[in-house]
This record gives C-alpha cells, sequence and structure tokens, in this order.
C-alpha cells in the first residue's frame, strides 16, 4: 500500500508540475536565456516565446510591461512583432497572448511599435491567436498597414482588455484570407479605419467596440472591400468619422455585409445620406 501511495504522489507531483508550466512570461527586463516558466524568469522577446511554443505543449503567453523595438529588436524591415514562422510550424491550436488581467498600471502589456517607422503586429500563416488585457499601439509609417495586421490565413480574436489605438493608417488590417473576430476588444482612437478588411478577409464583431477612430477619405469605423465579408453580431460601431463616406461603415460593391445584432450610430461622414453605414453599387 505504501509504494502504491507512493507511486500516486509521484503521478501527481508529475502532472501538477506540468499544468503549473502552461505559461510562458515575457518581460522587457527578462533574458531569452531564461526558462520563461515564472514571472521571475520572464524571457525577453515575444519572438522567443512564439519560438519555444513550438517545442512544448504552452498554448498560453503572459507579457509583463511594455515590450517595444528596443527590448525585441530590429528583426524584421515592416513591423515590430511577426508571428507565424516558420510555415504552420505552432500547428492548429490557439495561442492566448495576454497582460495580467489585475496588472497594476507599470506592469499593463502593451505591444508598441512607436519610433520603428514600423507596423506594430503582424499575425501570418494560418496561426491562431487570441489577445486579452493588451495594448497595440503607435504604427508608423505606411509599413505593414496597421497596428493589427492578419492575413494568410490567420485567425486573431480580440478579447476581453485588448485594446488596439493610436496607430497610423489603419488599427487592423486584415488581407489574404484572414479573419478577424472581436470579442469584447476595443478599437478606437486611430489615425484612420478602424478594421480595414482587403479583398478576401473575414471579420466577425460578436462584442466590444470600435470608436473614434478617423478616416481622411472612407469609412471610419469598418472598410468592407470587394469580395470580403463582415458579420456583425453584436457591439457597438460609434463616434467614428470619414472624410467622405461611411463614417460608421463602408461597403463596396461586391462586399458581403450581415448584421444580426450590434448597433451602429452616431458616426460623422462628410457625403452621404446615411453616415453610418454607406453602399456602393
Amino acid at each position: 500500500m505504501k509504494k502504491i501511495a507512493l507511486i500516486l504522489i509521484l503521478v501527481c507531483f508529475a502532472f501538477g508540475s506540468v499544468f503549473a508550466n502552461d505559461t510562458f512570461f515575457v518581460s522587457a527586463r527578462g533574458s531569452d536565456s531564461n526558462s520563461g516558466l515564472t514571472e521571475a524568469q520572464p524571457f525577453k522577446t515575444l519572438s522567443h516565446a512564439i519560438t519555444a511554443i513550438m517545442t512544448s505543449g504552452v498554448r498560453k503567453i503572459v507579457i509583463i510591461g511594455m515590450l517595444d523595438l528596443n527590448s525585441e529588436g530590429s528583426n524584421f524591415p515592416e513591423t515590430v512583432f511577426r508571428l507565424g514562422d516558420p510555415v504552420n510550424s505552432i500547428g492548429s491550436g490557439e495561442v492566448l497572448i495576454t497582460g495580467k488581467a489585475s496588472a497594476s498600471a507599470a506592469e499593463r502589456a502593451f505591444l508598441s511599435a512607436r519610433g520603428s517607422n514600423k507596423a506594430v503586429i503582424w499575425v501570418r500563416q494560418n496561426l491562431k491567436v487570441r489577445f486579452e488585457n493588451i495594448d497595440i499601439i503607435g504604427a508608423e509609417g505606411q509599413r505593414r498597414n496597421g497596428g493589427l495586421n492578419v492575413s494568410e490565413g490567420a485567425q486573431v480574436i480580440l478579447g476581453q482588455g485588448a485594446v488596439v489605438r493610436d496607430n497610423f493608417l489603419f488599427g487592423v488590417f486584415v488581407d489574404q484570407n484572414g479573419t478577424f473576430i472581436l470579442d469584447g476588444g476595443d478599437v478606437r482612437d486611430n489615425y484612420n479605419t478602424g478594421v480595414y478588411l482587403n479583398t478576401g478577409s473575414v471579420f466577425t464583431m460578436e462584442n466590444g467596440s470600435i470608436r473614434h477612430n478617423r478616416a481622411a477619405n472612407n469609412g471610419g469605423g469598418v472598410f468592407v472591400s470587394s469580395d470580403s465579408s463582415f458579420n456583425l453580431t453584436g457591439g457597438t460601431i460609434t463616434n467614428n468619422n470619414s472624410g467622405q463616406a461611411g463614417g460608421g461603415v463602408l461597403i463596396r460593391a461586391n462586399a458581403r455585409f450581415n448584421q444580426s445584432g450590434g448597433t451602429i450610430n452616431e458616426n460623422t461622414a462628410g457625403r452621404g445620406s446615411n453616415p453610418n453605414i454607406f453602399r456602393e453599387g
């Protein structure tokens, strides 16, 4: 009996260790030579954490504080962070990238491109990522197309506590069969369209908000290009502005827009009888 009890204890300890090590931590004060498995021993770069996921069962990354060009390095010419290389290396499971839900102001998670003349983050190559409790900020210039870029079959969910804000050109740019899902997150205060859907992309808005984005031309809140799809089931699109048409949503000819819920109101536009929704063709 004692031997059986000892075996059970060892088995429980082994499984407990596995379950305890289900998260990688990343902080600018860390080192990529650390284990990454505790707050006291965080990785330094998000790219290293993603690489570590390739050879582990870990599917959660917790970011502590600000990550930017200074901490991440200049590995990519068009964006500070790029996820999804090499092709299909992470498999089909979803990766959660999050800050701590109860983080202090000093520990609030940020991915930033300020001072880099680059986009913030590009998710690609069929990778599935969910963001929570994090700010994606400060895209500059026109390398890539926005703060958060989704392409090449990737799927990104912007969940509770996740914010895409203060980015030049677009807040979120979805391209090349990419899928973007807004599920409690907030796309706001970007210096052009909040969510831009390029040809062949899909956007589903389930909950959350798109607000206070301002486009010089068309589509302040959401721009739906031809042969792309926007499914609105919940959330609010409000107080966005466009210099031309579609302060809330601009829908190109041959684009698909399906609304079964959600609210589009109090948007403004330079032309068109309905500043909230403008359909071309």
